[in-house]
């Protein structure tokens, strides 16, 4: 099939041809007078917004870069979006440079210093600058990075709702392109127990934006439980009160102390004195069998919650 130039896309675009017979016996082929149907190319940024038609002069301009990594990304971005709604004015190669050059403060622009005063060998177009500010603060490994960040043990969600988690979790995630079975096992994996066991319902889920709603409902739900009833879920691991720490809390409102509720100056001071650490009572020590504030059956945690003991 012979390319056929569509003057809409400048894409070469190809007829479907038909086979016919001459009337001299000789067959010919030929295209068919139907429309001509198009296909509509790939397009980058560019090409479906020219920079030539941006004429937003009052775009917001980008922040002064002073060489944080972890800001590079955004700027670049603010930066190629400033080009292309007010690219009039930034009419030349120079232009852009210069509009780079001035918003690169301190450590970022020592980087470019030197192709910026070296009058043999300045930058020609804003590409060449970006390079350079990309090889210094752009990330090298995106997907080691977030693989190893998605891994580590302090990434989890922590004392915050699911929403900032989700945040969290989606930005670190974008390099590694998971499947939707990946994303709904590593966000499993790392949310709160609390919340994890409270999504446990015997049916897995297959899609991630609908298990994402779930988890988000679960988790406002949970905190509104909290809220109401006054339970307090911001201590112990996983970012909410363990059992363990909650059983402790417990029994200081019934009187006694447990072994961890003590700073290291409070034990060595009530060590010096003689004095029990679970009730900071003298005459006996916590380990005692016959401590009056060792905790062993209701009716001896009855007596020490009435003060009999301690009389």
């Amino acid at each position: 099939a012979s390319p056929v130039l569509d003057t809409k896309f400048s894409e070469p675009v190809s007829q479907n041809f038909q086979n016919t017979t001459t009337s001299n016996g000789k067959k010919a082929r030929y295209a068919p007078a139907s429309p001509q149907i198009h296909t509509t190319p790939e397009l980058s940024m560019t090409e479906i917004q020219p920079v030539s038609q941006g004429t937003n002069k009052y775009y917001p301009d980008v922040p002064d870069f002073y060489g944080d990594p972890t800001a590079w990304e955004a700027w670049q971005l603010h930066l190629e979006a400033k080009f292309r709604a007010s690219a009039m004015l930034f009419p030349t190669e120079r232009s852009r440079i210069d509009y780079i050059r001035d918003h690169c403060k301190e450590g970022a622009f020592n980087v470019i210093k030197a192709r910026c005063v070296d009058t043999t060998n300045l930058y020609t177009t804003a590409q060449e600058i970006l390079e350079d500010l990309d090889n210094m603060y752009g990330e090298f490994d995106p997907y080691g990075t977030a693989d190893a960040t998605l891994h580590d043990p302090d990434f989890g969600m922590k004392d915050e709702t699911f929403d900032t988690y989700l945040a969290r979790f989606t930005a670190t995630i974008a390099p590694l392109q998971l499947s939707e079975r990946e994303k709904i096992s590593q966000l499993t994996r790392t949310i709160t127990r609390r919340l994890r066991l409270q999504m446990i319902t015997g049916i897995k889920p297959t899609v991630f934006k609908d298990y994402v709603k779930s988890l988000r409902q679960c988790d406002l739900n949970m905190r509104l439980a909290d809220k109401q009833y006054g339970h307090d879920h911001s201590h112990g691991s996983d970012g909410y009160e363990t059992d363990q720490s909650y059983s402790s809390k417990s029994s200081k409102k019934r009187g006694y102390h447990g072994t961890n509720t003590h700073s290291e100056e409070t034990l060595e001071r009530l060590r010096k004195e003689g004095k029990c650490y679970r009730c900071q009572k003298p005459g006996h020590m916590a380990m005692d069998d016959d401590a009056p504030c060792k905790p062993r059956t209701t009716k001896k945690l009855a007596e020490l919650e009435a003060g009999e003991k301690w009389r």
